[in-house]
């Protein structure tokens, strides 16, 4: 597993590489110890001027990684899905969520949490997880207590870091052209 310092400072990195790429048009901005608060913060943030684009980003040198979901607001800072759907939720402009993972030597996946435009209907937690399940590029699963996994994937099928590039990634996963 991947230390928190050590995930924060790839978010930071991604952020500032963000930025720099598109000449300062989008700023993300990162919020050290989301899962540490009492209010639903997800780890980084984009504005594009239109929408909010809100990430839960994990990295990790495992084969796999689990977000996890409770509902219970006693333990939201444990919680990666509620926080980030209770987010989207409350803020008030439109907030697309995403889930990211970088493994080892791979380029980072990212999950949207929000339907795409044949599934508008979507509501509850389990089907935003299932269609995210659908519309994932890798292997993932949700599981019968709405856990998202997301499982590394050999390079036949994602990238790898080297042939990769995170923010190319993230810009057009955002919609963001540049």
């Amino acid at each position: 597993m991947v230390s928190s310092k050590e995930g924060y400072r790839y978010e930071n990195e991604l952020a500032l590489d963000t930025y720099r790429r598109t000449n300062g048009e989008l700023l993300p901005i990162t919020t050290r110890s989301s899962g540490n608060v009492s209010m639903p913060l997800p780890d980084m943030l984009i504005d594009d001027g239109e929408t909010v684009h809100a990430f839960e980003i994990k990295r990790t040198s495992r084969d796999k990684v689990t977000f996890e979901y409770d509902d219970d607001f006693d333990v939201l800072p444990t919680d990666d899905i509620y926080q980030l759907l209770l987010f989207a939720q409350i803020y008030p402009r439109t907030v697309r969520p995403y889930l990211g993972v970088r493994f080892p030597n791979r380029q980072l996946i990212i999950v949207r949490l929000w339907p795409d435009n044949d599934a508008r209907g979507v509501k509850t937690v389990r089907e935003i997880l299932d269609q995210a399940v659908k519309m994932c590029p890798i292997e993932c699963k949700r599981t019968y207590t709405d856990n998202f996994i997301v499982y590394k994937p050999d390079t036949s099928t994602w990238p790898s870091a080297q042939a990769g590039d995170d923010v190319e990634h993230l810009l057009r996963s955002i919609g963001y052209a540049s």
